[in-house]
């Protein structure tokens, strides 16, 4: 997933990116090796622009 499709403006997708890079500080103990470290990298960015994304369309969902 690419963080500009993220809704808002590039600060938004900024505060993806270093919500994911935080993710990844925070859950490194539980990297494996059973995925290539990119793999397990890009799994922790996917997984954060998808909750940011959600929470971008919640209200959008509501008003519908």
């Amino acid at each position: 997933m690419n963080v500009e499709a993220v809704p808002g403006d590039g600060q938004d997708a900024e505060k993806v990116v270093q919500d994911a890079l935080w993710t990844v500080v925070r859950k490194i103990d539980t990297f494996h090796g059973e995925l290539a470290f990119g793999s397990w990298l890009h799994e922790r960015a996917t997984s954060t622009s998808r909750s940011w994304l959600a929470l971008a369309l919640a209200p959008l969902a509501v008003t519908r």
